[in-house]
């Protein structure tokens, strides 16, 4: 039991460590020397939890997507679901994000890591892909092609979230999800369904 809150406070010890070094000096900078020195560790303590860097900063990144999966799998059976579900479903994710903020503020910041916002694009795709075949079945000549509308939306939601978790003074949790839900992310896709036909009669 003591062994197991040793190395729980070691890892905690390690993940404030690294916050803080992404922010002072970046991802791509961080090394394990630094990482030693600033949570006051031996090197071999160290290598007792983690590989190597990429190890750490992997183990991170895979702890935070698949926590977000684990929500969002819920939903996903039974897409499309009404907005109210749907701002549940975004609620959740929202309160976990949260909870682990100054960790996705690092890896999402200028000085973290590209890739991990990527994940999360790639993580909301099918909920993307799903909206635009519900609008697709409304809307026979959209203005915009299916493809440039995916991305219009996925750079939106993420934009939206990266802003919330860069801000030091956030809005609340239910206030952003209202805007995921509805405003925000509902607007392009809806964009994305405007006609050919409405297009002519705004010009005329």
């Amino acid at each position: 039991m003591k062994d197991n809150v040793k190395i729980a406070r070691t890892e905690a010890t390690i993940k404030a460590t690294v916050i803080e070094l992404i922010k002072q000096k970046s991802l791509a900078k961080l090394s394990i020397s630094d990482i030693t020195r600033g949570a006051k560790i031996n090197r071999g303590t160290f290598y007792l939890h983690y590989v190597d860097k990429n190890d750490l900063i992997d183990h991170y990144e895979e702890t935070l997507i698949d926590h977000l999966k684990i929500i969002f799998d819920g939903y996903k059976p039974l897409m499309p679901r009404p907005l109210s579900e749907i701002k549940v479903m975004i609620t959740t994710a929202l309160t976990y994000i949260d909870s682990e903020r100054p960790l996705f503020n690092a890896l999402m910041s200028d000085q973290g890591d590209i890739t991990f916002t990527n994940q999360l694009k790639r993580m909301f795709l099918w909920y993307v892909e799903d909206s635009l075949e519900h609008v697709k079945t409304k809307y026979s000549h959209p203005i915009i092609p299916e493809k440039y509308a995916k991305e219009l939306v996925l750079d939106s939601v993420v934009g939206i979230v990266t802003v919330w978790v860069m801000d030091s003074h956030p809005d609340s949790i239910e206030k952003v999800a209202d805007i995921l839900t509805n405003s925000r992310f509902m607007a392009p896709v809806n964009l994305a369904g405007v006609t050919q036909s409405l297009s002519k009669i705004k010009d005329s």
